[in-house]
């Protein structure tokens, strides 16, 4: 927005705007504001980047700026006042507006009383210029006056010819600029007219530091000078809560302790910084004005500790934070804010450590802590050596072997080892204590019955001489396999391998062929009461469901198997008493209040390698070559004719097939449900705690019932169907072969991830798992998934 003037003289008012501009103060005709008594062009007003400015023309009118003589040109602001000649110029700027009064020298009073600085009442006028008392001195004196306008007007005309123009860009726009030297430099307009040379600036602005530069202006061209006034310091003052003992620093140097007081800083943003023991560090960046101005920032800091309530069992624990030792429980402890591990120590238990997170100021209560005794070790040692070592049932090992256990508690320690009794002992330590133990193990025997035929036969066990006697009893270590060689002139020589055992005898009948006759390929069983064969014939079925059947799943898919090589099959379930003459130390567990651990009950919670291994282990006890065998620890089938898993194919002849003339479907004659007690199925008993059950049918067993305990289907086998699942020998896969081309003794594919399951067991009541085709697979021992055992003949 442009400014305006008023000027009031003589009782008019003139009114001229910032375009008029310069304003020509004089006595000739193109002066605007016209004064008595002074040259025709006493001085100029103009504006220099929106301030007003008076510019004296040095033409012998005196002119005087708050009283003080000029000769150069002066900023002009609200209330200053302008003697020129005999008129006083009295300014009054309010904002985009200029008041000027023109008054006679005699009228000053009334208008410079708020610039007095003497007592009330006492007036100040501008200084008087007397007139020369006789005409005659005044003529001289205006004839000197043009002899010397006419010097000063050669002057300036040699001045404008070798003077140079120039601009000074200062920012922010100071109050006072002087530019001096000699000649003397012209001011118009915001444009400076100097004779080139060195001159000496000064701009001076309230809030910033003087400048004080020497500038040279260049003959020839215009000069523009540029500068940037520096605003001077602040005065900063540093408040604190808490407020004493407070560390400040103020961009990375320290300036002492708070509360600060008048701190001097230079104008910007600046980092300050504020520490103080068991308070979080605080930094913040602040802007300071600068300009001498005072600035008072205020600061809280926040509790860099807070407290943590600890109980312990036992007490007189050591708290740690590292390797800083925080305190004892039980108690309050002093812990710095944020996420710690602590460690709980003390002398006898094993050190524990939680995550804590602690808010500075406030109290956390941690939950109780339970520290353990530290354990006590058993180094454990036995003649021989090689003992497997079970420590509270828990198989811990083979001699020599360190055992940890739990201090200041009585543990059960058993050592066992193929041919020898068992070792018992019970020991109990102290924490932290280690205790030897050496232990001598008692070697087991065995009976054997041997009869042979002939009965002359020469008889040799493991390479020795011939014994004195090749029939009746024999006492032999146990657990250890030997080998009895027969011979005689005229027969084949035979060997027969047998491990005895110390709980029960074991009887050998050998049949020596002539040398004449053909050998038998049909071996020796020792366990033919539980095994028949599986078919006399080869024979050829088609495993699998149609489409059609009710319950029938994907994985059911119709194909064609012929069973050629003979084969013989359990006819009921491993039991759990036969199993633990393998691993005596095998519990089946419970269900509920039901135990499925009785002798007579089939052995269940048992993976499928462990049904493998004892498949070999009863193969050596009768001196039969096993077959598994292991390859980089796992179990694969060998060439061996020893007891193993039944084949998916085998089982599912002997369920659905042995003794009839057709595909069976479940395993009782006619369909769902059985309408008698047929078998160990999930029944009325169990509504509520199995997903299904047979409505109206109690087969009298909750759970496993005792091996052969229902009647023999017609293949002569039983519980085919309930009681429990069956591993098989099989890797498991949903596809089945081609329709086409029957498989023939098929063993399943070379390798898998899980194993085939068969038949349903004391947990299946729906017409999915009850039909004999059901498939599954698992490889986790199970409560209802126990094996049958199977061999080739030949």
């Amino acid at each position: 927005m442009s400014k305006l003037f008023e000027v009031s003289h003589g009782g008019q008012v003139s009114r001229y705007h910032e375009h008029d501009l310069p304003f020509c103060i004089g006595s000739g005709i193109d002066a605007h504001l016209q004064l008595d008594g002074v040259g025709e062009q006493a001085g100029y007003l103009g504006l220099a980047d929106g301030h007003l400015f008076f510019q004296p023309t040095l033409t012998g009118t005196v002119c005087l700026h708050n009283g003080a003589h000029i000769t150069q040109s002066v900023w002009v602001k609200g209330r200053d006042q302008l003697r020129i000649g005999d008129s006083l110029l009295d300014f009054h700027i309010h904002r985009d507006l200029v008041e000027i009064d023109v008054l006679p020298l005699g009228l000053q009073n009334r208008h410079v009383e708020g610039r007095s600085r003497t007592e009330k009442g006492e007036q100040r006028g501008l200084p008087r210029m007397s007139p020369p008392a006789q005409q005659q001195r005044r003529n001289r004196l205006l004839i000197g006056t043009g002899l010397f306008l006419a010097v000063v007007l050669v002057a300036i005309t040699l001045f404008l010819v070798r003077g140079n123009v120039f601009i000074l860009d200062i920012e922010p726009m100071p109050e006072t600029t002087k530019v001096t030297g000699v000649p003397p430099v012209l001011h118009l307009q915001g444009r400076y007219f100097g004779w080139p040379g060195q001159y000496a600036l000064i701009a001076s602005l309230q809030g910033y530091a003087d400048l004080q530069r020497k500038i040279t202006i260049p003959s020839g061209s215009q000069a523009s000078f540029q500068f940037t006034l520096e605003k001077l310091p602040g005065s900063v003052n540093v408040e604190t809560v808490p407020s004493e003992g407070v560390r400040v620093t103020i961009d990375g140097k320290s300036v002492g302790n708070g509360p600060l007081q008048a701190i001097s800083i230079g104008a910007g943003k600046h980092t300050i910084r504020l520490n103080k023991e068991r308070y979080q560090e605080l930094v913040e960046v602040v802007e300071v004005e600068g300009m001498g101005r005072a600035q008072t920032f205020h600061f809280q800091l926040q509790p860099g500790w807070g407290t943590l309530e600890v109980a312990t069992t036992p007490e007189s624990v050591q708290v740690k934070s590292g390797e800083t030792l925080l305190g004892s429980t039980p108690g309050v402890v002093d812990v710095p804010a944020g996420e710690h591990t602590l460690t709980f120590v003390q002398s006898g238990y094993l050190p524990l450590q939680r995550q804590v997170q602690v808010a500075g100021g406030e109290a956390t209560v941690l939950e109780p802590v339970v520290l353990q005794r530290e354990p006590a070790v058993i180094d454990l040692g036995s003649s021989p050596s090689g003992a497997s070592v079970t420590v509270d049932g828990v198989y811990r090992g083979q001699t020599p072997v360190k055992v940890q256990v739990t201090a200041g508690k009585e543990h059960a320690l058993v050592l066992f080892s193929s041919g020898y009794r068992q070792a018992k002992q019970k020991v109990t330590l102290e924490a932290g204590e280690e205790k030897q133990l050496q232990v001598a193990l008692e070697a087991e025997t065995g009976v054997v019955f041997v009869e042979v035929n002939p009965a002359d036969a020469s008889l040799s066990i493991n390479g020795a001489l011939p014994a004195k006697k090749s029939v009746g009893r024999f006492v032999l270590s146990a657990e250890k396999e030997h080998r009895f060689a027969f011979t005689r002139k005229g027969y084949q020589d035979k060997q027969v391998k047998v491990i005895p055992h110390s709980s029960y005898s074991q009887q050998i009948r050998v049949a020596m062929e002539p040398l004449s006759s053909r050998q038998s390929v049909k071996p020796v069983f020792e366990n033919k009461g539980s095994l028949r064969p599986l078919f006399q014939t080869p024979v050829q079925f088609q495993m699998g469901a149609s489409r059609r059947e009710p319950g029938r799943r994907a994985n059911e898919q119709l194909k064609k198997v012929r069973l050629v090589r003979p084969v013989y099959m359990g006819i009921r379930e491993v039991t759990n008493g036969e199993y633990r003459r393998f691993h005596p130390q095998h519990r089946s567990g419970t269900f509920g209040r039901y135990s499925l651990d009785n002798d007579k009950q089939p052995v269940v919670n048992v993976s499928w390698e462990e049904a493998a291994r004892y498949c070999n282990w009863l193969s050596r006890q009768e001196g039969i070559e096993p077959f598994y065998v292991e390859v980089d620890g796992r179990l694969v089938a060998g060439t061996g004719t020893g007891y193993r898993l039944p084949s998916e194919a085998e089982w599912a002849y002997g369920a659905r097939l042995a003794g009839r003339k057709q595909l069976g479907r479940y395993p009782w004659n006619g369909s769902f449900p059985p309408r008698m007690v047929v078998g160990n199925f999930a029944d009325k008993s169990m509504a509520g705690v199995l997903n299904f059950t047979l409505t109206d049918y109690n087969d009298g067993y909750p759970v496993t019932s005792p091996v052969a305990s229902f009647t023999a289907g017609p293949g002569g086998f039983y519980d085919f169907g309930g009681n429990v699942a069956e591993w098989c020998h099989d890797f498991y896969t949903a596809v089945s072969s081609s329709l086409r081309k029957a498989e023939e003794d098929p063993m399943g594919p070379a390798r898998g991830t899980h194993r085939v399951v068969r038949g349903s067991s004391w947990r299946d009541g729906s017409v999915v798992e009850l039909r004999l085709s059901y498939r599954s697979y698992g490889k986790d021992k199970k409560d209802d998934i126990g094996f049958r055992v199977a061999r080739y003949l030949q």
